[in-house]
This record gives C-alpha cells, sequence and structure tokens, in this order.
C-alpha cells in the first residue's frame, strides 16, 4: 500500500501508534499465560474488526481495482480470524471465567470474563 500511495499520489505515510495503542501493548507486555491470551484476542479482535469495516468501505468506493481487490481479501482473511479467536475464547476460557456464550452470537471484542480477572495459569 505504502508504494501505491507513493506511485497514484506522490504520498509517504508514516504509521504511528495511538495512545490506545500504546496502551494496550503496555497490557500485553504485563501478562502472561491466559490472561495474555484473552487480552491479545480481545485486542486483536476489536483491531480486526476495525479493519473489516474499513475494508468494506474501501472496497465499495476506491478507485483502484487493487485496492478494492486488496480491501475483500483483508474483509475475508480479518473476518476468519476474529471467528476463531471466538472459538478459542469459548473454547478454552469459559470455564474460568464462569460464562458461557456460543460462538456464533458473541459480538466483535466481547470474550467471556474481563481478562484482569483471569489468572496466568490456564
Amino acid at each position: 500500500m505504502q508504494r501505491w500511495l507513493k506511485r497514484w499520489y506522490g504520498v509517504t505515510v508514516r504509521p504511528r501508534m495511538t495512545e490506545h495503542d500504546m496502551h494496550a501493548t503496555d497490557e500485553l507486555e504485563g501478562a502472561s499465560g491466559a490472561a495474555f491470551e484473552l487480552r491479545f484476542m480481545s485486542h486483536m479482535t476489536v483491531h480486526h474488526t476495525l479493519a473489516v469495516e474499513r475494508a468494506g468501505i474501501a472496497a465499495r468506493r476506491a478507485s483502484h481495482a487493487q485496492v478494492r481487490r486488496l480491501a475483500r481479501g483483508i474483509v475475508r482473511a480479518q473476518e476468519r480470524e476474529i471467528d476463531q479467536f471466538r472459538e478459542w475464547t469459548v473454547a478454552w476460557y469459559a470455564r474460568l471465567t464462569g460464562r458461557r456464550c456460543e460462538v456464533s452470537r458473541c459480538r466483535p471484542g466481547d470474550t467471556p470474563g474481563r481478562p484482569e480477572a483471569i489468572s496466568d495459569e490456564k
């Protein structure tokens, strides 16, 4: 994408982490085991959900076919990964949190319980 921006528009973009991104990274650095996995999957589900929303818009509105094609691929790949995170969360951690949900009924970003309430032992 960086090459496309440079070639098509003469623009160079330097990605930056937001304050939220830095906070999420700090949370991951301070965790291990089950607490780490739940936080990681929760943060990545939110991240992927935003990517799906933005890529969906790009798939409909981008001028270049390459961008539309890439955006459709992003939607497919990220939706599969969101589903995988949900399945793992329920399969591995519903027993630790005492909550059960059907994978098909979980919403993006939901996890069964708060990751900080889970010990580092699985």
